[in-house]
C-alpha cells in the first residue's frame, strides 16, 4: 500500500491530510511548520504527497475528536490549488497528534517528531503536550505507557 497519496481526490473530512504534509503546509499566524512546503505540494502540476488519517495512518478520533480538522479548501486556492470539493487537513498540532500515535500504535522503535523543534513557541508546545497527555488516557495500558515515556523523553 502506498504511503501518501498523489493528488486530493480521496480528501475528506473523515479523510484529512496529516502526517508530514500537513505539517509543512505554512499556516497563517502558525509558530510551528510550512518548514518543506515544497516538497509535498506542486500546484503547478497538480501534484501533491498527501498522507490521509484512516488511511495511511491510523483514524486518531478516538483520542483527539475532531480536534485541529481545518477546513483547508480556500488557502489552497490563495496558493494555486483547483478542487472540485472540500478539502480538510489537519493543523499542525493534529497532524503532529496523528504523527506519534501512528508511531504509538506500530512497531517503529523511533519517533520521528521532536516537540521542542516543532514547536519553538511555549505556549504552542504546551497546548501539544496537552493533546498528547490527554490521548495516553484514552489508550490501552501498553500504548498508553510508550506514549507516556515518550513523551517524558521530549520534556527533559
Amino acid at each position: 500500500m502506498p504511503k501518501f497519496d498523489i493528488d486530493l481526490s480521496r480528501v475528506t473530512y473523515e479523510y484529512y491530510i496529516t502526517g508530514k504534509a500537513a505539517i509543512n503546509f505554512p499556516r497563517p499566524h502558525a509558530t510551528s511548520g510550512g518548514w518543506h512546503y515544497l516538497a509535498y505540494w506542486n500546484s503547478k502540476v497538480g501534484e501533491a504527497k498527501v498522507s490521509l488519517a484512516g488511511i495511511h495512518y491510523p483514524d486518531t478520533r478516538f483520542c483527539f475528536g475532531d480536534t485541529g480538522i481545518l477546513n483547508a479548501t480556500d488557502e489552497l486556492a490563495r496558493r494555486g490549488w483547483k478542487t472540485d470539493h472540500q478539502i480538510y487537513m489537519a493543523d499542525h498540532s493534529r497532524a503532529t497528534g496523528d504523527m506519534v500515535l501512528k508511531w504509538v500504535l506500530g512497531r517503529s522503535e523511533f519517533c520521528n517528531v521532536e516537540l521542542s523543534e516543532w514547536f519553538p513557541d511555549d505556549h504552542d508546545l504546551d497546548a501539544m503536550v496537552g493533546m498528547l497527555r490527554v490521548a495516553i488516557k484514552k489508550l490501552e495500558n501498553v500504548q498508553g505507557d510508550r506514549l507516556s515515556r515518550w513523551l517524558g523523553s521530549q520534556l527533559l
